[in-house]
């Protein structure tokens, strides 16, 4: 099955980190609840086979993900949602920065946390190859990335926290799913890192192998430059007074 050949989602979601060993690599707390955040259309590259970083990214953070299509709706607070809610898994790359952090001048924690997450709203930040095949989940996918600049390392899908059909059951409360909405499942081990004085050479090809999802390679075109910013941000103020709501 091809994923080009589907209706367009509904509703394009993700996780960007969905394993302990991510969340510890990046200093984040292991919590009983996915970080799930909906994303738009434009988060997913339309090529899969050329994947640009914009001028404005800064420092890296990239990693191999299982991303799934539902397969049908699903109700609010349905319960036991089974397998049929699947309509087939794929296996594509994420790359998240840190160029809005870093922009940052003020704000609590939270703000700059924030800034880190919404990074996966950038064009281009998800790049997923089209085919996809019928599982029942993603334990048991390894998916080896290699590259001159990324070196080799295999990611191991049993260590993710949410899978799909546990984070769908999970969500229900909150969220009705659509037929063909698509869904990345993030990092399951700690990502790679690549930093500003770093760049991919011009043509560099990553490798991904992920034995029963399939692999390919992606061409990275890498536009990173110091000429080319983002705006300076500063955290809007509290709508009311803090001190009024008795909260830190």
């Amino acid at each position: 099955m091809n994923r080009y050949e589907l209706p367009r989602p509904f509703q394009v979601s993700a996780i960007d980190f969905n394993g302990e060993g991510a969340l510890l690599a990046m200093g984040e707390n292991v919590r009983p609840y996915p970080r799930y955040l909906p994303i738009p259309f434009g988060a997913v590259a339309k090529d899969h086979r050329v994947w640009t970083l914009d001028g404005y990214r800064r420092n890296l953070t990239i990693f191999p993900e299982v991303y799934f299509v539902v397969g049908r709706d699903t109700a609010m607070d349905e319960q036991n949602i089974g397998e049929d809610a699947v309509l087939g898994f794929g296996v594509g790359l994420c790359v998240l920065d840190d160029a809005a952090e870093t922009s940052i001048t003020g704000g609590s924690p939270r703000d700059i946390n924030m800034c880190r997450w919404y990074s996966q709203y950038a064009d281009d930040s998800h790049l997923l190859l089209p085919e996809i095949y019928p599982m029942k989940g993603a334990a048991g996918v390894k998916i080896r990335v290699s590259s001159p600049t990324l070196g080799e390392k295999v990611f191991d899908q049993g260590a993710l926290k949410w899978d799909a059909l546990p984070l769908l059951n999970a969500l229900s409360p909150l969220n009705a799913a659509k037929k063909y909405d698509l869904v990345m499942l993030g990092a399951s081990e700690a990502p790679f890192r690549v930093p500003m004085d770093v760049r991919f050479a011009e043509g560099e090809e990553i490798f991904i192998e992920a034995g029963k999802l399939g692999g390919g390679k992606v061409t990275v075109k890498d536009l990173r430059s110091e000429d080319v910013r983002l705006p300076v941000w500063r955290p809007r103020p509290f709508v009311c007074d803090p001190a009024y709501l008795d909260v830190n």
